[in-house]
């Protein structure tokens, strides 16, 4: 069936509740396969070949992460189960919904008016429970190009502007990326733009969108204009945990 979003389908399958772009059957069908499968112990680099998909983990960090090859078409698998911070995270999802939901119907919004500064998302599930959600899947685009991480200042320096546009844009359409640094933007090879990789999909408040601009100045030198409340408390915030750790270094 549709949502109210009139273009996105909704599915419930093996426990899961989905959204995905129309068109994507075939891609309902792979994840049935990759999320009953990502429960097998596996380690960094293995390779794993069935159902018509190859498909090899790693980790991005924070989350598990496979790149999958399916019928000619590379995609990026990712399981997001948020252990850092959880019971705030199981809370922030019991009154504020599905971060990965509002970030699939941000990007297929922003999409259809024309916006490409981000990979694009097939499809999202959420395993829930009493209304949390436990953890989410992502099936999205596998974006082939360069990561600005560990490029010198003249390299990233020149596409700051790009990222500073991403940004507000994902603003504009409802979403706060929470972090914009320099790894989570990938030069793509084919286009030659900027594309935003990582994004949270957090409720735009004043806060959040204060978070990712303090962000765009550290990394990309991009000057902040606005200082609003949100970028007041943001600030505030970072120099009482700074102080904090400070006092707990010279207890030691």
């Amino acid at each position: 069936m549709k949502t109210k979003d009139g273009l996105i389908l909704s599915d419930d399958v093996s426990g899961y509740t989905i959204l995905r772009k129309p068109g994507t059957d075939a891609l309902l069908e792979l994840f049935r396969s990759l999320a009953t499968d990502a429960a097998r112990p596996e380690t960094e680099g293995d390779i794993t070949e069935k159902d018509g998909y190859r498909k090899v983990l790693f980790h991005d960090g924070r989350c598990r992460c496979w790149l999958v090859e399916f019928r000619g078409k590379k995609y990026l698998f990712k399981l997001d189960r948020r252990d850092r911070h959880r019971a705030d995270y199981l809370v922030q999802s019991f009154f504020l919904g599905s971060n990965a939901f509002r970030l699939m119907r941000t990007l297929h919004r922003a999409f259809l008016q024309g916006f490409r500064g981000a990979a694009e998302i097939f499809l999202t599930a959420d395993k829930r429970c009493f209304g949390c959600v436990l953890h989410s899947f992502f099936l999205q685009e596998w974006v082939e190009g360069k990561s600005l991480k560990y490029a010198p200042p003249e390299f990233y320096e020149k596409y700051s502007a790009e990222a500073a546009g991403i940004i507000r844009e994902l603003h504009r359409f409802g979403c706060a990326h929470g972090d914009a640094h320099r790894g989570n933007f990938i030069l793509e090879t084919s286009s030659g733009h900027l594309k935003s990789i990582d994004i949270g999909g957090k409720v735009p408040n004043a806060q959040q969108k204060a978070t990712d601009r303090i962000r765009l100045e550290k990394e990309w030198g991009v000057k902040n204009e606005l200082f609003d409340w949100g970028y007041y408390w943001v600030r505030m915030y970072q120099a009482w945990r700074h102080f904090s750790l400070r006092k707990k270094l010279f207890r030691r």
